[in-house]
Protein backbone atom coordinates (compact mmCIF):
# COMPACT_ATOMS: atom_id res chain seq x y z
CA UNK A 1 0.00 0.00 0.00
CA UNK A 2 1.13 3.62 -1.28
CA UNK A 3 1.39 6.12 1.38
CA UNK A 4 -0.15 9.47 -0.28
CA UNK A 5 -0.21 11.65 2.77
CA UNK A 6 1.67 14.42 2.72
CA UNK A 7 4.54 15.24 5.31
CA UNK A 8 3.13 17.67 8.35
CA UNK A 9 5.12 20.39 7.51
CA UNK A 10 3.70 20.40 3.72
CA UNK A 11 0.24 20.41 5.52
CA UNK A 12 -1.77 23.82 5.05
CA UNK A 13 -2.87 24.38 8.44
CA UNK A 14 0.67 23.37 9.73
CA UNK A 15 2.41 26.41 7.76
CA UNK A 16 -0.79 29.30 9.01
CA UNK A 17 0.27 28.12 12.41
CA UNK A 18 3.95 28.66 11.84
CA UNK A 19 3.08 31.70 10.12
CA UNK A 20 1.28 32.80 13.62
CA UNK A 21 4.04 31.51 15.13
CA UNK A 22 6.49 33.81 13.85
CA UNK A 23 4.72 37.04 13.85
CA UNK A 24 3.89 36.69 17.53
CA UNK A 25 7.32 36.36 17.84
CA UNK A 26 8.18 39.08 16.33
CA UNK A 27 5.29 41.04 17.57
CA UNK A 28 6.28 39.83 21.28
CA UNK A 29 10.55 41.02 20.25
CA UNK A 30 9.11 44.23 19.58
CA UNK A 31 7.25 45.46 22.44
CA UNK A 32 10.34 44.43 24.83
CA UNK A 33 12.45 46.37 22.75
CA UNK A 34 10.25 49.27 23.35
CA UNK A 35 9.51 48.74 26.71
CA UNK A 36 13.38 48.65 27.52
CA UNK A 37 13.64 51.79 25.57
CA UNK A 38 11.38 53.55 27.43
CA UNK A 39 12.52 52.25 30.97
CA UNK A 40 15.95 53.38 29.82
CA UNK A 41 14.60 56.95 29.07
CA UNK A 42 12.74 57.21 32.76
CA UNK A 43 15.94 55.79 34.46
CA UNK A 44 18.26 58.77 32.36
CA UNK A 45 15.51 61.89 33.26
CA UNK A 46 15.92 60.42 36.62
CA UNK A 47 19.32 59.96 37.55
CA UNK A 48 19.82 63.43 36.22
CA UNK A 49 17.60 64.66 39.36
CA UNK A 50 20.07 65.38 42.82
CA UNK A 51 18.67 65.61 45.86
CA UNK A 52 19.47 68.79 47.38
CA UNK A 53 20.88 68.77 51.02
CA UNK A 54 19.01 71.02 53.99
CA UNK A 55 22.44 73.49 53.77
CA UNK A 56 21.78 74.15 49.99
CA UNK A 57 18.29 74.69 50.69
CA UNK A 58 18.67 77.04 53.76
CA UNK A 59 21.36 79.14 51.38
CA UNK A 60 18.30 79.59 49.17
CA UNK A 61 15.91 80.43 52.05
CA UNK A 62 18.11 83.43 53.03
CA UNK A 63 17.17 85.27 50.15
CA UNK A 64 13.36 84.83 51.06
CA UNK A 65 11.37 88.17 50.96
CA UNK A 66 8.38 86.44 53.49
CA UNK A 67 10.26 85.13 56.74
CA UNK A 68 7.04 82.26 56.95
CA UNK A 69 7.60 80.77 53.53
CA UNK A 70 8.59 77.55 53.62
CA UNK A 71 10.77 75.73 51.17
CA UNK A 72 10.79 72.22 50.73
CA UNK A 73 11.20 69.10 48.67
CA UNK A 74 14.22 70.70 46.70
CA UNK A 75 15.51 68.89 43.84
CA UNK A 76 18.69 69.66 41.13
CA UNK A 77 19.66 69.06 37.66
CA UNK A 78 23.41 70.02 36.79
CA UNK A 79 23.15 72.10 33.55
CA UNK A 80 24.63 70.78 30.30
CA UNK A 81 24.50 74.43 29.05
CA UNK A 82 26.87 75.93 31.49
CA UNK A 83 29.97 74.44 32.84
CA UNK A 84 28.99 75.01 36.65
CA UNK A 85 25.29 75.59 36.96
CA UNK A 86 22.53 73.68 38.66
CA UNK A 87 18.89 74.19 38.39
CA UNK A 88 17.57 73.57 41.65
CA UNK A 89 13.89 73.59 41.96
CA UNK A 90 11.73 73.45 45.34
CA UNK A 91 8.06 73.41 46.44
CA UNK A 92 6.70 76.17 48.44
CA UNK A 93 4.07 75.51 51.21
CA UNK A 94 1.40 76.63 48.89
CA UNK A 95 2.43 73.80 46.00
CA UNK A 96 3.54 76.07 43.95
CA UNK A 97 7.70 75.61 42.31
CA UNK A 98 10.00 77.99 42.52
CA UNK A 99 13.18 76.94 40.40
CA UNK A 100 16.92 78.63 40.91
CA UNK A 101 20.49 78.72 39.56
CA UNK A 102 23.44 78.03 42.01
CA UNK A 103 26.82 77.57 41.02
CA UNK A 104 27.42 75.10 43.35
CA UNK A 105 25.57 72.45 45.81
CA UNK A 106 28.08 71.79 48.89
CA UNK A 107 28.97 75.17 50.65
CA UNK A 108 29.08 78.60 49.38
CA UNK A 109 26.95 79.55 45.90
CA UNK A 110 25.90 82.12 44.19
CA UNK A 111 22.11 81.75 43.79
CA UNK A 112 19.56 83.61 40.78
CA UNK A 113 16.10 83.49 40.80
CA UNK A 114 15.25 81.69 37.52
CA UNK A 115 11.03 81.50 37.56
CA UNK A 116 8.59 84.40 38.05
CA UNK A 117 7.78 82.38 41.35
CA UNK A 118 11.17 82.64 42.62
CA UNK A 119 11.93 86.03 41.48
CA UNK A 120 8.86 87.30 43.74
CA UNK A 121 9.47 85.33 46.46
CA UNK A 122 13.26 86.57 46.98
CA UNK A 123 15.37 89.27 46.63
CA UNK A 124 17.98 87.25 44.50
CA UNK A 125 19.18 88.67 41.83
CA UNK A 126 17.30 87.88 38.29
CA UNK A 127 19.38 84.94 36.17
CA UNK A 128 18.06 86.14 33.22
CA UNK A 129 19.79 89.52 33.36
CA UNK A 130 22.75 88.18 34.88
CA UNK A 131 26.18 88.26 32.55
CA UNK A 132 25.67 84.17 31.07
CA UNK A 133 21.67 84.80 30.93
CA UNK A 134 20.06 81.70 32.32
CA UNK A 135 16.62 81.20 31.74
CA UNK A 136 13.86 78.32 32.28
CA UNK A 137 14.89 76.95 28.37
CA UNK A 138 18.19 76.26 29.27
CA UNK A 139 19.01 72.43 30.08
CA UNK A 140 18.38 71.06 33.25
CA UNK A 141 15.61 74.12 34.19
CA UNK A 142 12.94 71.90 32.85
CA UNK A 143 14.24 69.02 34.38
CA UNK A 144 14.56 70.10 37.85
CA UNK A 145 10.85 70.69 37.79
CA UNK A 146 9.42 67.44 36.41
CA UNK A 147 11.75 66.06 39.29
CA UNK A 148 9.89 68.23 42.25
CA UNK A 149 6.71 67.07 40.43
CA UNK A 150 7.61 63.56 40.09
CA UNK A 151 7.78 63.63 43.99
CA UNK A 152 5.68 65.79 45.42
Amino acid sequence: MENNKKPLYKRWWVIVLGVIAIFTVIGSVNDSQEKATQTVTEARKESRCINVSSTALSRIEIGLTDESLVLNNAHAVQSTDFEKVYFVSTNAKDGSIATFAMNSLNGPATVFAVDDYAKQITDWPHSDVSQSNITLDDDGAHESRDCVESTY
